[in-house]
């Protein structure tokens, strides 16, 4: 396997590793739905 390629692969694992730690953090998501209005929270 070429250089470039190995350092692909490992981008990539790094990219997956990243997206794998923030879905397993807990959070919310807030959005407005009117201005004056109460805001919807959505969580996991």
């Amino acid at each position: 396997m070429s250089r470039t390629v190995e350092e692909c692969h490992r981008r990539m694992l790094r990219a997956r590793d990243a997206m794998d730690r923030a879905y397993a953090e807990p959070h919310r998501t807030e959005c407005a739905t009117q201005p004056g209005r109460e805001t919807l929270r959505f969580g996991r």
